[in-house]
């Protein structure tokens, strides 16, 4: 990360003012908080956060010897969308994994009402959509969805994933801290696709004057 992710990453996790109010590409206000910029549906870059946590998921399955594939063809839901990835190797049971990433922001107004609770419950949220929204294939594979919040609270299903997805990577190289790796690096991707949603909203050449000096 550099000075400047750095920087906003930090301003969002203790809710200080990272930006001046501006008017965002969508037509919206955005506001000082960064709330707006991490949820906008404009963004292109909510697009390569999501494509960068995939690719830190993928890349830590080739580290646990576990061949998968992204986007995986042939297997749209009811909705159209298709996973993120799927393993090609049986992950429990006889049945290979696949995967569905989201990045949920829980000041996001669809989030309101479960916000005040303790914990990850906007990440767990997330999870039981995911899981709701894929359970025709649950016949079929093991569906596990992936759920992080955007600073940095990860659900209860996902973090078990993820740390069974550490140990299998330990196994191979022997390494008893990859599980934290793995999340710090899931979490680092996170916090890089923050920075570039900000800065993406601020219109013209000089956006990066717009926010406090470092």
């Amino acid at each position: 990360m550099d000075d400047r992710q750095f920087q906003i990453a930090i301003g969002l996790r203790v809710g200080a003012p990272i930006c001046s109010r501006h008017l965002c590409v969508c037509g919206a206000t955005a506001d000082v908080f960064g709330n707006h910029a991490l949820t906008c549906h404009k963004s292109k870059s909510i697009h390569v956060r999501h494509r960068n946590a995939n690719n830190t998921i993928k890349q830590a399955m080739t580290t646990a010897e576990i061949p998968s594939i992204l986007e995986p063809i042939g297997l749209c839901l009811r909705n159209g969308k298709r996973p993120d990835g799927q393993t090609l190797l049986p992950w429990r049971r006889g049945k290979p994994l696949i995967w569905d990433f989201t990045c949920c922001h829980r000041l996001a107004a669809s989030y309101r009402d479960i916000a005040s609770q303790e914990g990850p419950a906007v990440a767990e949220a997330a999870e039981r959509r995911k899981l709701k929204t894929a359970d025709e294939l649950q016949h079929q594979f093991v569906v596990q969805p992936v759920a992080i919040e955007t600073c940095g609270a990860v659900g209860a299903d996902s973090m078990s994933f993820l740390r069974e997805l550490g140990n299998r990577i330990a196994d191979i190289s022997g390494e008893k801290r990859s599980t934290a790796f793995l999340r710090q690096r899931i979490g680092i991707s996170v916090q890089m696709g923050n920075a570039a949603c900000i800065l993406e909203t601020i219109e013209n050449a000089s956006r990066y004057q717009s926010l406090p000096p470092l």
